[in-house]
């Protein structure tokens, strides 16, 4: 898209459209470009989005990476049982993450 519209309140019921262009709604009065930006820069020039993700993500990687060593540590004791269970809650999280796995 060449304009992204993004609506703010002014009070609690009302909105106000914020401007990217100056003067005229005209493309070449455009000074934000959406088509020249990346998705992110768009979430934080546009949305004002300041984090990269969530909290809860940060602490989703964390436990993944030591379900990771678990897995490994397991392997390698020939407790292939325990390493299947924690091997699917991996997965688990790893699909509410929307990792492909299969890669």
């Amino acid at each position: 898209p060449y304009e992204i519209i993004e609506l703010k309140y002014v009070t609690e019921r009302y909105v106000k459209q914020e401007l990217y262009y100056n003067d005229e709604r005209k493309k070449e009065n455009f000074f934000l470009f959406p088509q020249y930006l990346t998705w992110g820069r768009i979430l934080k020039d546009i949305f004002d989005i300041r984090e990269d993700s969530h909290q809860k993500r940060s602490e989703m990687l964390l436990e993944l990476a030591i379900l990771n060593d678990e897995i490994d540590r397991l392997i390698k004791t020939e407790n292939k049982e325990e390493a299947l269970s924690k091997q699917k809650e991996y997965e688990r999280i790893a699909g509410l993450l929307k990792w492909d796995l299969q890669k």
